[in-house]
């Protein structure tokens, strides 16, 4: 098993960034409705999994934003009291492409401010369009080492290359969060975006030197390189049937996630954690990967943005 028969529940998640609905046109004149986001999909995957998760956001006081608030009691995430505001909630539209891979467009308001006061968590995550939608984003940067004193961090930039206007600007911006940063993951196609012509190995040592102690590369149907100061390894991914990669590299979080809170448990402290993270092992490593590989597997072989349950999980 992956994860343990018993799912993690004193110890909890704070997750940061953006809700939306997605709006996914399948190619055949079909379109299909669901919410989306991908911090949205992470707090999702992780109360699915058993952690007792908060999500701030930022949603309207509409019809969407009451499906996002359902959605989250569903799947026992609380809502941060500071993320409704009047008007519109954000949407995405998404056009498939044959491989099922997707692009995509925006619409409506995108940033996730900060609010005056936030829970305790054992691991702060914050990922997406909030790491650079204006004007929430400064304000994210500027109390970022704040947000890890008592608490790991993690952070997805899962770029969306219609939302940004260059490499040079988003790698600037996003190298700013780096020092405060514990545990950095990327797909390939956010690494080849923001660091082009960059060998994979070469990224993530990059990564690893701005700031965290764990950079992790997802390669889709290839796997992922999970990589420390002293040790890189590659977890394949399980084989199935893909109809399509929505919220893929969001289950990855999650299940990833899941297995830092078992880590951090194990060290008993962030400090600890954090001294010893560069002697993760190769098995401790393949043990992360395994876990969100496999959440991921599960993903990509049903449609949208549908991360597993924890029962799901245990039965790979």
């Amino acid at each position: 098993m992956f994860v343990s028969d018993t799912a993690p529940t004193k110890i909890g998640a704070l997750v940061i960034g953006e809700s939306l609905l997605d709006v996914v046109e399948l190619g055949d004149g079909q379109v299909a409705e669901s919410l989306g986001g991908s911090p949205f999909n992470v707090a999702i995957g992780l109360g699915r999994l058993g952690v007792s998760t908060t999500l701030v956001t930022g949603i309207g006081d509409d019809g969407v934003g009451a499906m996002v608030r359902d959605a989250l009691q569903a799947a026992g995430v609380e809502l941060h009291p500071g993320s409704v505001r009047p008007g519109p909630s954000a949407v995405s539209r998404a056009a498939l492409r044959p491989d099922g891979s997707a692009d995509y467009r925006f619409e409506n308001e995108l940033s996730v401010s900060k609010p005056v006061s936030l829970p305790s968590a054992a691991i702060i995550h914050i990922g997406s369009i909030a790491l650079f939608a204006e004007p929430g984003a400064t304000s994210w940067k500027r109390g970022f080492k704040e947000l890890g004193a008592n608490a790991l961090i993690t952070l997805d930039p899962n770029i969306r290359t219609t939302f940004l206007s260059d490499p040079q600007s988003a790698r600037a911006h996003l190298q700013q969060f780096l020092p405060g940063t514990d545990v950095i993951k990327l797909s390939d196609e956010d690494a080849a975006w923001l660091y082009p012509q960059r060998s994979p190995a070469d990224v993530l040592a990059d990564l690893r030197a701005a700031g965290p102690s764990v950079a992790i590369m997802t390669l889709g149907a290839e796997g992922a390189l999970l990589s420390t100061r002293a040790t890189l390894v590659r977890v394949r991914t399980p084989a199935t049937v893909v109809t399509d990669t929505i919220g893929a590299g969001d289950s990855y979080m999650s299940a990833l996630i899941d297995g830092l809170l078992r880590s951090l448990s194990t060290a008993g402290s962030v400090e600890t954690w954090r001294r010893d993270a560069d002697n993760m092992t190769e098995d401790e490593l393949v043990v992360l990967g395994a876990a969100a590989s496999a959440a991921a597997a599960i993903t990509v072989s049903r449609r949208g943005a549908n991360p597993p349950w924890h029962s799901e999980l245990t039965a790979v």
